[in-house]
């Protein structure tokens, strides 16, 4: 008895720490649902960190680019046709923290990309907690981390989860968490942190210039409806910080463009007999009929997509249709750049009988079911009964987790990659065929995958510290 009145007594405080700041509660479970979220997308692949290879842009464009060219130089030409600044600021800190480990070898790089892969989707996964947990409700958003974690990836879960080369879809997504947080419930101190995060994610991808704009929309609103005089608006820190964040997106437009190269469309004309799967099914509809898609066809798609619009408007809470506007726009938005800009993908559908390739789809996936869980949160409000409440909430988990086993491969991915070996194998092969593959004295060209006509390029004294640092060579020494 004294034992537990000891631990009773040991806990008391952080319970009533929690218990009386919302702050810390909200804190306590981003926490709790973040690590969970992370051990969730490790078990749905936990192949990058098992068999640790570098995947395409993971090897050539980032890690291969800042080892050999620097990291400034990488940030602002890792790709011609447009920025990718958090695919580089990820593949830093993986160097960083690998640097922390191992200074002078790269060997377990590969894993440490793994890491901060998962950790990534975790966070994006668990940010509404963070953001809305003034507009939805805790046990929604639990939902929503939970449900969020579980996007369908299906046999695409091994080039997205513990991979960097793909995070830039996520950046959509998280764009519309922030600008939706700046508009509706941000304070002038946040503003500032939040404009820069917002940079990074259109610094990312060329969409979310597309979606940005809207953050003039309450200035404008202040000037022309409100009557504000413009010298109190331009006194205000968050519109000045809109107008610093407007002017660099100017000119990273400008850049883009003057440099000729574009966004690639590919050269694929749009297939507009698959029009109704790929604008309404695969990109809006999916989170919630991935267990029956096989089924569906045009007609069952425009109903179901008839009677969710008609869902949202007679029962959200008309405190949230701006956030439901906002939504919307940012989902034909960016539905419309990818028929512009990925055509191809039109043609890779096929009348409902598959979704490949899955990671094009992902971020318009995860904003899909933050609109659609926003919804029955707004529901519950209007259902009086607890239980009833409590029905709503199990079948919403139904709806969108109604078949685990297709949304991803856990731990049997589609490609196993192992054609040329783990990243030791194929860089000790590398050193030991230096004339075939050598570039010059200081740097040596090495296969990733897919092979063969991935390569990446790396510091040839980098790549020898890091080779002795293995036991590969070692052996093969001592059998030579």
């Amino acid at each position: 008895m004294a034992t537990l009145s000891n631990l009773t007594q040991a806990y008391r405080f952080p319970v009533d720490l929690l218990n009386r700041h919302p702050v810390h509660q909200r804190l306590a479970l981003f926490l709790v649902c973040f690590a969970t979220s992370f051990l969730i997308f490790f078990f749905r692949n936990p192949d990058p960190f098992i068999n640790p290879v570098f995947y395409t842009e993971d090897g050539r464009d980032y890690v291969g680019r800042i080892l050999s060219q620097g990291f400034w130089s990488a940030l602002f030409h890792a790709r011609p046709d447009y920025f990718v600044f958090g695919n580089i600021l990820l593949t830093g800190i993986a160097l960083v923290v690998n640097n922390l480990f191992y200074s002078d070898s790269i060997l377990y790089l590969p894993q440490t990309i793994a890491i901060i892969s998962y950790l990534f989707y975790a966070f994006v996964t668990t940010l509404p907690i963070l953001l809305f947990a003034d507009r939805i409700k805790t046990s929604y958003l639990i939902a929503l981390a939970l449900i969020s974690t579980f996007f369908p990836l299906h046999s695409s879960d091994f080039e997205v989860l513990g991979r960097i080369s793909n995070v830039g879809y996520a950046f959509i997504y998280i764009a519309f968490l922030l600008i939706a947080y700046r508009i509706f419930f941000a304070s002038n101190r946040l503003t500032i942190a939040i404009d820069l995060l917002i940079l990074i994610c259109a610094s990312t991808n060329p969409v979310v210039y597309l979606i940005f704009p809207v953050i003039y929309l309450p200035y404008l609103k202040q000037y022309f409806i409100d009557r504000v005089p413009l010298y109190r608006i331009f006194k205000n820190h968050s519109f000045l910080s809109a107008v610093v964040l407007g002017t660099i997106v100017l000119l990273q437009i400008s850049t883009i463009t003057t440099t000729g190269s574009g966004l690639n469309s590919m050269d694929v004309p749009f297939d507009f007999s698959n029009a109704i799967e790929m604008l309404i099914a695969r990109s809006m509809l999916y989170p919630v009929i991935y267990s029956i898609y096989t089924r569906m066809n045009d007609l069952i798609v425009i109903l179901l997509f008839a009677i969710i619009i008609i869902g949202f408007i007679r029962l959200g809470n008309k405190n949230n249709y701006g956030l439901y506007i906002f939504g919307f726009y940012s989902l034909v938005t960016l539905t419309i750049s990818a028929a512009r800009f990925r055509p191809v993908l039109s043609s890779a559908l096929n009348n409902y009988s598959t979704t490949w390739p899955d990671r094009y789809y992902y971020g318009q996936n995860l904003l899909v079911t933050f609109l659609i869980i926003l919804l029955f949160n707004d529901i519950s409000d209007r259902v009086k009964l607890p239980s009833v409440r409590k029905a709503l909430l199990v079948g919403m988990l139904v709806i969108f987790l109604a078949d685990l086993q297709k949304i991803s491969t856990y731990g049997q991915p589609a490609s196993s990659l192992r054609e040329i070996g783990n990243f030791e194998q194929t860089l000790v092969a590398a050193l030991k065929e230096k004339e075939a593959l050598s570039i010059n004295d200081e740097l040596i060209e090495l296969p990733i995958y897919p092979p063969p006509t991935w390569k990446m390029t790396i510091p040839r004294d980098l790549a020898e510290k890091s080779a002795a640092r293995g036991k590969l060579i070692k052996i093969l020494d001592k059998c030579s």
